[in-house]
């Protein structure tokens, strides 16, 4: 599991302007700059979705089991068919 980014080490981040070498994209500068001021990029146990949604782990985990069923349902109808993926 993952560490928890504490508010120092983001600053000091943002002071460096770099990670390992490299730069800070403006994407990072922005994440840091929130963990920085005492922000949380997500709650745990959630899931961002790309529409910016936040979903709980028990709905996404629901979801991907649905969206599974869907596709070998239509993986099976197209091999009855003759037709195949």
């Amino acid at each position: 599991m993952a560490k928890k980014l504490s508010k120092q080490k983001a600053k000091k981040i943002l002071k460096d302007g770099k990670v390992r070498g490299k730069k800070l994209t403006s994407k990072q500068k922005k994440f840091f700059g929130a963990m920085a001021g005492g922000e949380m990029p997500y709650r745990e146990g959630t899931h961002k979705m790309p529409n910016g949604m936040m979903m709980k782990d028990s709905e996404m985990k629901s979801m991907m089991k649905r969206k599974s069923a869907y596709a070998k349902s239509e993986r099976l109808t197209r091999v009855l068919k003759g037709r195949r993926s």
